[in-house]
């Protein structure tokens, strides 16, 4: 688990509420090593040990909604298409082979590294990337009915050369941006599922933000 809050994080949070509007069979969890979490999805043999702390959110959401929650969260994947852009992903096309009906989207914390075009966020082309994969679901997935969009945890501490400010101050309210930009005549409803306020209030991991 990355929430990066420090020592001794709380486990994550998912909002109970989030399960009434989903009437699923089948969800895939896609994203980053923020869904990833601690492998313990993956077979042995592919377990990562030292990722066993972070928790696994696709499992607890499945246990919620009780129904199938699959997950293919791909570490380093990012909204940007820089190499990195999840729908280029192995996991990615695991999912697609899945079917899901539902799928729940957590990305942004990789487009925010440092090193990238002078450590500046790269609005428009964050905008444009995340227009694409969700178009990208809509055209791979046969049985899409929703997708439901969260954006990543607010970060008070380092890791991964993530840069904090880029998250807190331009992915969570860009990650906004792409939903509220999504056309009314979309083939399927695209809606944002915003966990932060509800894991501030639980964990007390926003109070520094």
């Amino acid at each position: 688990y990355q929430a990066r809050c420090g020592v001794g994080c709380p486990e994550p949070v998912v909002a109970p509420a989030v399960a009434a509007p989903i009437a699923a069979q089948r969800v895939a969890a896609l994203g980053d090593s923020l869904v990833r979490g601690d492998t313990s999805h993956l077979p042995p043999e592919d377990q990562e040990s030292g990722k066993f702390d972070r928790g696994n959110y696709p499992l607890e959401l499945g246990t919620l909604l009780d129904c199938e929650v699959a997950n293919f969260g791909s570490s380093g994947a990012s909204v940007i298409d820089d190499g990195r852009q999840y729908i280029k992903k192995n996991e990615y096309q695991q999912a697609i082979a899945w079917r899901p009906d539902v799928v729940v989207v957590l990305l942004g914390v990789n487009d925010a590294k440092e090193g990238t075009e002078g450590n500046e966020f790269r609005r428009r082309q964050f905008l444009d990337g995340y227009a694409q994969i969700l178009q990208t679901f809509v055209d791979d997935f046969q049985d899409l009915r929703a997708i439901y969009v969260v954006p990543p945890f607010s970060i008070i501490a380092s890791c991964c050369d993530i840069q904090l400010d880029l998250v807190n101050e331009d992915v969570l309210p860009a990650v906004a941006e792409v939903v509220a930009e999504v056309p009314d005549d979309f083939p399927v409803p695209v809606r944002l599922v915003d966990l932060v306020p509800i894991w501030q209030e639980e964990t007390g991991c926003g109070d520094a933000v």
